[in-house]
């Protein structure tokens, strides 16, 4: 039976682009000089976008099962949920402290192959971006959980032009290694300065 999803990856995005703007005016408002009603109004304008977030963040109605609990117990919808917001990728006011603790309940969870494939993607993806992404180390944590043979052939094959590409790579190969032998191109100037070839003791 197909189960019903009621959020989408496009009123994820939509969620973040009102909370980044209502963010914005909150911050713009805030300097001395500000309107202190607008500023209110801003304030409110964004507690009420963000409330969207909460849902992601685990907040849940009194007696209910968090979005993490339910991941954890394995239902579908709310790792499809879960799945749907790194997919979506938002960029705004505590969304990368929302992906640590999405990629922490799935890295433990059950997952079905069609989303583990997904995250796969996902984690390939971010490898590539080019913004800082200081929740990367989850996401490379969330890899091992992940692994297959094409999965650590696909990470192997990441580029590595750019410094901070350098750095993930190696980051998913060190989570990848202890389940695969690592050829020496990927190990060589490895960034943290060890010698090739002891990936498994990191």
């Amino acid at each position: 039976m197909e189960v019903e999803f009621m959020i989408t990856i496009a009123e994820i995005k939509h969620q973040e682009k009102l909370v980044g703007r209502h963010y914005g005016a909150v911050r713009r408002l805030s300097k001395p000089d500000g309107n202190k009603a607008l500023l209110q109004k801003a304030a409110r304008a964004f507690q009420e976008a963000f409330r969207f977030f909460d849902y992601f963040n685990g907040s849940a109605p009194a007696h209910t099962p968090s979005l993490y609990q339910r991941i954890q117990a394995g239902e579908l919808d709310a790792i499809e949920e879960a799945v749907r917001f790194l997919e979506a990728d938002p960029c705004c006011v505590e969304a990368g402290y929302i992906k640590l603790k999405i990629c922490k309940a799935l890295r433990s969870a059950v997952l079905p192959e069609s989303h583990r494939e997904r995250l796969r993607q996902v984690i390939l993806r971010n490898a590539r971006l080019d913004r800082p992404m200081a929740e990367f180390f989850r996401y490379a944590q969330l890899a091992e959980a992940l692994y297959s043979p094409e999965f650590a052939a696909a990470v192997c094959a990441l580029p590595a032009t750019k410094e901070h590409w350098r750095q993930r790579r190696q980051r998913l190969i060190s989570a990848l290694s202890p389940r695969t032998p690592v050829p020496a191109h990927c190990v060589t100037n490895n960034w943290w300065g060890v010698p090739p070839g002891i990936f498994s003791l990191y």
